[in-house]
């Protein structure tokens, strides 16, 4: 199984893509978001946190095991 990793900034694009039709401008946006709108922001946003951590988490992962070989060498 293949995980495709996206990094905060990249989710927020696509997410902006594919919402640039729906509002154009701030205008035409409702002054206080509904439920469902809020609950879908709020979905969205714990993705992107949660591929910022995975993201974070192997870059961690790459310095731990880059520390390690170079301990074993010396």
């Amino acid at each position: 199984m293949m995980m495709m990793i996206t990094t905060a900034t990249q989710e927020h694009a696509i997410l902006k893509e594919a919402n640039a039709d729906v509002y154009s401008s701030r205008s035409h946006q409702p002054a206080q978001p509904e439920k469902a709108e809020y609950g879908a922001d709020v979905l969205m946003q714990l993705r992107a946190n949660l591929a910022q951590l995975e993201d974070l988490h192997a870059r961690l992962r790459f310095v731990m095991s880059e520390i390690a070989y170079l301990v074993k060498k010396s």
